[in-house]
């Protein structure tokens, strides 16, 4: 795959100081050397599910995972995970608290599609409601 450079003037790069949010959806899966991405909020969007986030190969450091209610498919889970073998030292996986209806089964068969590595320094469970506890390694 090409490296895209772009080159952004001091003047705009300085208006940008208090830049909060840079929304990168719906194809932020094709920034795959992008190496950091604090929150990822998942969106029932195809274009912004799990897989996309399995496409950055070389995510590091802390992820917070969000909305992980809006995964479809358990399956999904698991390709997110496919290239984070040891570059992410903290993991924070995040359901949302308050929901109408909860797939126990589905939810514990997604935690542990997304189990991590081994060497994981720090791993947080928010907001889950599996039926049971997951197998991980």
């Amino acid at each position: 795959m090409a490296q895209i450079n772009i080159s952004i003037p001091q003047a705009v790069l300085d208006n940008l100081q208090s830049l909060r949010v840079l929304d990168l959806s719906p194809d932020i899966g094709t920034l795959r050397n992008l190496p950091r991405l604090p929150i990822f909020k998942v969106t029932s969007e195809e274009t912004n599910s799990t897989i996309q986030l399995g496409q950055l190969q070389e995510l590091q450091g802390s992820l917070h995972d969000r909305k992980l209610e809006n995964i479809d498919n358990p399956d999904e889970a698991k390709e997110a995970m496919q290239y984070k073998e040891d570059k992410l030292s903290m993991l924070q996986l995040m359901w949302a608290s308050a929901r109408d209806e909860v797939d126990a089964n589905k939810e514990s068969e997604m935690l542990e599609n997304l189990q991590p590595h081994p060497n994981l320094k720090r791993l947080d469970i928010m907001g889950w409601d599996g039926s049971q506890s997951p197998q991980l390694a």
